[in-house]
Order: C-alpha cells, then structure tokens, then sequence
C-alpha cells in the first residue's frame, strides 16, 4: 500500500485550446464587454463517484539481465537534456550525469502466451577512459515473457548497432517478424554513403530543414566547444536512418534508409517510432537542427512518414502534391523538449505530443506548452497547444505531456504532469468567470457558460484569463508561476501533479463542442510528482504510474538549472485507473523498481506492461548516483490483480 501523504484526487483543471496563429501572433489584449447583471443558472450536482476497488492491487516480477550486450555499460545522457519533474545526476557537485540514457520499448505476439518485448539502448564501449570523449553505440535486445514465472528472459537475439552514435525508438510488427529501429548517427558524405545505405530517402526531397549540407567545419570553428567535448558536439551534424531487420535474426545487417540530415545537437526531446501494419508506413518524431548561413543553429521538431512500398518520405513540401503527410517543422512554440509519436487506428494517422519551453500567445516568462500535432495538420505551424506548464528554458519546466492513447474514434487520453495555471480561490479569477458566463447568457448561449470566451475565437475562459492578465500588467510574467521555481523554497502550489486530458482527432482539447480540462489524478500536499505512466491495459483498464520527488518537508531548497538539478526519485507508484482518471485498484509503491522518465511502458498482453530499468533507481532503496554508468539491467512486467 501506498505510504506517506499521496492524494487521489478529481479536481478538475484548465487547459487551452490554440489556434492556428503563427508565433508572430499576439495575444488579443480585448477588452471584457459589459454585460447584464443575470445570474446564472445553478451548476449541476455532480456524478456520484465510482466504486473503488480497495486492498487490490497488481504484481510486478523482474529477471537481472546479467550484463548488457557485448559487457558495454549504459550511457548517460548528454548535457542539459531536460527531464521533467526528475533527472538522476552525480551528487558529488560536478556536472549531472543524467543516468540513463532514454530507453524505447515495443511488444508483439500479444495475442499469445509467450508474447516478445524489443528493447533499444544506447550503450558505452567500456574500452574508453574517459568520459568526456567517451563513444556510445546502440544495441538492440529481444526478450520473451515465461508464464512459468511470470517474468521476461532474453533469448539471445540482439545485436551491438556500432553505425549508431545512439539507436532511439523502435518499432515491431505483430508477428515479431519485423524490427525497426531510429539510428542517430555522423552525417556521411554522399560519396560515401553508398557503402552503407541501403536507400537515401532524403535525395528525393532536397528541402533545407531536411537536407542540412555538411557542417562539421562549424563546429570546429565554434571557439565556445573545448577538446574534450569535440567529439559530443560533432553529434550536432548529424542524420537520422531507418534501420530494419526484416524476418532475420538481429545479428544480420540491417536494411539502412536515411530518412533526414539535419538532427543532433543538444538532445532536446525523445526520439520515437511508430508503426501502421495496415498501411505499412513508419512515423517518426524527433527534433531537428536546422543551420543558417550564419552557422546559428535552430531547433524544432519533425513528424517523418515514411512508406515502405518504394520507399518514399512524405514531407510537407509544396511539390509533393496528394503525398503530402507529416512536418518538418514546429509543433509548439518555443525549443521541442520532448516528442512522443502516436498512431491512431481509428483515423489511420499519426500524430505527435511535444512539451516546449514557450507557448506562441502567452508570451511572458516562465511557460512552456503541452501541444499536439497530426500529421494532417501541416498547414498549422504549430500544433494545438491543449495545455501550459510552468518552464524557463529547455533544461527547467516543471511539467510536460508523457503519452498519447487513442481509444475511441473520436477520443484519446493524454497523460501529463503539471500544475494548476490559477488558483482557484483568486479574486480576479473568479470575478473574470461570473463576467464571461453573464455575457455567454446575454448572447442566449448559456450552455457554454465558462467552457468558451465567445468573444475570443471560444477558448476556454482560463486562457484568455491569462491574456488579459499579461495585456494588463505589461506582458510580465503571471504570479503562479513565481516562487521557487528558479531554486529556494517552494510552496505547495508549484508542486506538480499527474493528470489526464482527452483530445478529439484532430489534437484539440474540445470533443463535440466542449473543451476537455485537464483531470488530476493524483496529487500530494507535500511532494513532487512526476515521471508519468499510462499504458492502455486493453480491457477497459489503464495503468497509471507516478514518481514521488522531494518533498517540502524535505528542507532542501529545490534547484533545476542547468547543473542545479536536485530532483531525484524518492519512491514510484503504480494503479490501474479507468478512461476517466477513476481509480480501480489501490496504488502501490514499489520498493525497488522504477522506470525512466522519459521511457514508456508496453502492453504485453492479458492485462500486463512490461519495461526495463536500472536497479534499485530510486534514493530510498539506496540507489547509487555518483556514477551514472551500469552494466547491468532488470527487465519488468506488471500483471493486473483483475486478469
């Protein structure tokens, strides 16, 4: 059972739709119309809650790996990649050792007692001493679960990927037949690539966000990069390939398709791959880094669909016609953080959930947005920014968007971590609703009371709130994101929560005409919270995981900025929940397994999830952080109390 002072909770929250502006757009800065003094109608009562499933709760076995493909060890990530809520780092005071490197995850054979997880991790050639110029490679590992013991087993087949500086998303075919894996590696020259590349898909499209020429001679001329970080920062230049094995063994050469040549660089945001087996077709999502003439660099995020029949990208270029589908640039506004790629099968498109360190009509200090992007939304610069959390650059935000499940046809959940934008006792506030839901009544539309703003494209009431409180106070930045948040003591408003929110298809937070608030499913009056999970358990269930942080009685001043982290796992927590964020068994704290905070749990199956981590992650089990390089691993699976 859960210890401490973990709250579950239904408060709803806010959260905002966007528009179609570019980042140029500003803010409304309308006056609020006067209105007649009518009162609204009472609020319904609400529903009854439903009934809890107490004293369940699920079982998570585990198997050691025994060591990580060819005895390499882990790789930490790269400096100031940002977590969100969490980062593991080196306590010693020097520079955080973010452990470990993001780990990507697939299943198949679902549908039999012996389902398969694929693993992708990038690893470190233990040959090297030092750690500056230390060379990682990716790896890829098959393992099958026992129904004897209830736990997974490696079968032998996986495979040391030294072409890679980094092997990132991964993606498998139903039937385990297929393995497809993203593979971040040194910008080639075309004279050379034909030694290894099966197909450069990027020659067909020569558009400048994807085809970057060779620019390695600016970051040897960048005086700012010292000796020892050279070798990261050639990792700026770089290109993305497509690597797959198709019905061989691991150990066999992968097919090699290149797929973009403008990615690396300062690792800003997960880089994830989806597969559709009834199209056939690959997306994948990742931030980009896009050189000027100048040698400044800029970075954004890219939704690549990639058809397997001939081969072919679909870019968001002018000339490509009906095959238009998917990005090469924008998703919200500001630095992409983070990058999840999601398939509908409903719809048969795939979309992406990015947290950036801006939002393009707030535009005061300390906020970034929660946004989503389908790929039929090319013509929106930036995608439909559903929700706001408080951030100040890419290495500190106190909140982001971790997954995207697609459950019905018109409706998928989103699982976030955040905080309220406003409270909800403030005057101001309070008195701004009573004026919009008199003026939605004056204009005959009562229905809609607080869910639109009429007056201002209907978004919902706390946005425009917002706008008008920046209009008003000379674009400052708004008091509840102030406090603590750049180090110091914290209160308990800027603790961060796990939420849920529904979106309709086309990535907005509004299903039938009635925008959809974020639902907070779990909070703490004291804590941290963080490193959501939300795995579609297939049976009507969802398994909802958390990380505990530090806490305000704690004592300990909490510091993000770059270098500053001192956000460390405390203590994880799993609970099946329904699609409306109602608990249906107990949470339970897991005493010795946890899970990375930027990876996502599989479906294996007859109500189980299955992952990897390292051991003993968190501070309470006496995890080890003053170095963030292991060689060992533990596989995980979760099955449900219910199954």
């Amino acid at each position: 059972m859960i210890s401490g002072s973990v709250a579950l909770a239904t408060v709803t929250a806010c959260g905002g739709g966007g528009g179609e502006s570019t980042p140029e757009a500003p803010a409304t800065g309308a006056s609020t119309p006067s209105t007649p003094t009518v009162s609204p109608p009472p609020p319904p009562p609400p529903p009854p809650p439903p009934p809890v499933t107490t004293s369940v709760s699920g079982d998570v076995s585990k198997a050691t790996s025994g060591g990580l493909p060819g005895g390499y060890r882990s790789a930490a990530e790269r400096r100031s990649f940002p977590h969100f809520i969490g980062s593991l780092k080196d306590l010693t005071g020097g520079h955080p050792k973010q452990l470990p490197f993001r780990t990507y995850f697939d299943s198949c054979a679902t549908d039999t007692d012996q389902p398969r997880m694929f693993v992708s991790m990038t690893l470190e050639d233990t040959r090297a001493t030092a750690h500056a110029t230390m060379p990682t490679v990716g790896s890829v590992i098959e393992l099958v679960y026992d129904p004897t013991t209830k736990s997974m087993r490696r079968t032998g087949n996986e495979t040391i990927v030294d072409i890679c500086h980094e092997s990132h998303g991964i993606a498998v075919s139903s039937d385990c037949a297929r393995v497809a894996v993203l593979c971040n590696t040194a910008f080639e020259e075309p004279t050379s690539e034909s030694e290894y590349v099966t197909k450069d898909l990027v020659e067909e499209y020569p558009y400048s966000r994807i085809d970057q020429p060779n620019n390695e001679q600016l970051v040897d001329n960048n005086s700012n990069i010292d000796a020892a970080n050279r070798q990261n920062n050639y990792k700026y230049n770089g290109e993305m390939w497509l690597l797959e094995w198709d019905d061989v063994s691991l150990s066999s050469e992968p097919d090699r398709y290149v797929i973009h040549k403008a990615v690396g660089g300062q690792q800003l945001g997960a880089t994830t791959l989806a597969y559709s087996e009834a199209q056939d077709v690959y997306g994948a999502a990742f931030t980009t880094n896009s050189f000027d003439n100048g040698g400044g660099r800029h970075k954004s995020g890219a939704l690549m669909i990639i058809d397997r029949d001939g081969w072919r990208l679909n870019p968001d270029d002018p000339n490509n016609g009906d095959r238009e589908r998917g990005w090469t640039w924008g998703c919200g506004g500001g630095h992409i953080l983070h990058m999840r790629v999601f398939y509908n099968p409903f719809t048969g498109h795939f979309g992406t959930l990015c947290t950036s360190d801006g939002a393009k009509y707030w535009r005061a200090q300390n906020k970034g947005a929660i946004a989503v992007k389908m790929e039929t939304s090319s013509t929106i610069f930036e995608g439909y920014e559903n929700f706001i959390v408080a951030s100040s650059n890419a290495v500190v935000t106190n909140g982001g968007g971790h997954k995207v499940l697609p459950i019905e046809e018109d409706r998928s959940i989103v699982a976030l971590v955040g905080t309220d934008l406003i409270p909800e006792d403030d005057p101001d506030y309070l008195a701004f609703i009573q004026t919009e839901e008199d003026f939605a009544i004056s204009r005959g539309r009562p229905e809609r009371g607080i869910d639109a703003c009429d007056w201002a494209w209907g978004e919902p009431c706390e946005r425009i709130y917002m706008e008008e409180w920046y209009y008003n106070n000379g674009r400052q930045n708004y008091p509840a994101f102030r406090g603590g948040f750049w180090g110091g003591e914290y209160s308990a408003r800027e603790l961060s929560k796990i939420g849920i929110q529904h979106i309709g298809t086309n990535g907005r937070n509004e299903i039938d005409g009635v925008f959809q608030r974020v639902k907070w499913v779990v909070e703490d009056e004291d804590c941290m919270l963080g490193s959501p999970q939300l795995t579609d358990l297939k049976n009507g269930r969802f398994l909802l995981g958390w990380a505990k942080f530090q806490c305000i009685s704690d004592g300990t001043n909490l510091r993000r900025f770059a270098g500053k982290h001192t956000l460390h796992p405390k203590a994880y927590y799993l609970m099946e929940i329904d699609a409306d964020g109602n608990r249906l068994t107990d949470p339970f704290e897991l005493t010795d397994t946890g899970w990375g905070g930027m990876d996502e749990m599989v479906y294996l199956g007859e109500g189980r999830a299955a992952w990897a981590y390292i051991p003993s992650p968190t501070l309470d089990a006496g995890g080890d952080y003053t170095d963030p390089y292991q060689a060992d691993w533990e596989f995980m699976v979760y099955e449900s109390p219910l199954n």
